[in-house]
Order: structure tokens, then sequence, then C-alpha cells
């Protein structure tokens, strides 16, 4: 997974914001394909205004939940991420799209509709965002592992 700060094509996106002390005002959530397709990523764009700094112990998490189950989770230093970006954390607040790059694994159902919530906490608990989509992964032959 990655954070990208580069804009891609939209795709409509099902999306929330939790809570009402969120420190990123969500804009135009979108995604850069209608099809989550299986061994290609999928870029989850937010764009917004960013009210305070991304302090230390923020988070960026994404779950996949299948039937109301949990098959996939992860989670990263959001700092971190946006450093190795190239995001000035020490200006942070100059941060207008956060984007995250998702690989729909070889594994996720291509029957059964998957949805991803991608949420980002900053370090003193308040939620930055949390943007849900849900999809019917499609397989993609090109893409297929060699046996």
């Amino acid at each position: 997974m990655k954070l990208f700060t580069t804009v891609v094509a939209n795709a409509q996106v099902s999306w929330t914001k939790r809570g009402p002390d969120a420190d990123f005002t969500t804009t135009n959530p979108s995604l850069s394909s209608y099809a989550l397709c299986v061994g290609q990523n999928v870029f989850a764009i937010v764009a917004g205004t960013l009210s305070v700094p991304i302090t230390a112990s923020a988070t960026l998490s994404i779950a996949g939940k299948c039937l109301g189950t949990t098959i996939y989770i992860d989670s990263q230093d959001l700092r971190g991420v946006l450093d190795a970006q190239g995001q000035p954390c020490s200006a942070s607040t100059i941060v207008t799209t956060i984007a995250v790059c998702i690989l729909a694994k070889f594994s996720v159902s291509t029957v059964i509709p998957v949805a991803l919530i991608i949420s980002d906490t900053n370090g003193n608990g308040n939620i930055l965002f949390c943007i849900t989509f849900t999809r019917t992964a499609v397989p993609c032959s090109a893409q297929l592992p060699k046996m």
C-alpha cells in the first residue's frame, strides 16, 4: 500500500465522515476506476481541507469486509507514509489530497461484493476521514499469476 498525492480519473464513492470533530473536511472522494480488478491497484482519492497538522501516531487504515466479516486489514503510520512521499509533516495543513493505493489481491471474491473502508485517524484520536466503497472484483486474465 502506498500513499500518493496525484489525482486520477473519478468514479462515484459512497463515503462517510465519522464524528463531529473530524480534522479533514472532505470535499471530493473518488476512485481511479469503477472496477476492482483482481491483481491490479485501485486508487482511492480524498480531497479536502486539513484544519490541524497531522500529528505523531496518526494512522492510515484499510479494512476489507465481505458479508460483514473482515477479510483484510492493514494499518500504517500516516506521517511516515507522507514523509516518504515528500509531504512535509511540519507544514501538513497544506495537504489537500490524500490518495491510497490498494492492490486487489488474487484471493478476493469475484462473486460477492467487498466493502473497502479507508480511514485516517490523527494522533489526537480525531478521525481525519473515513470512506467506504463497495465493489465486486472482476478477474483480469492479463494479471493472473504465472504457474
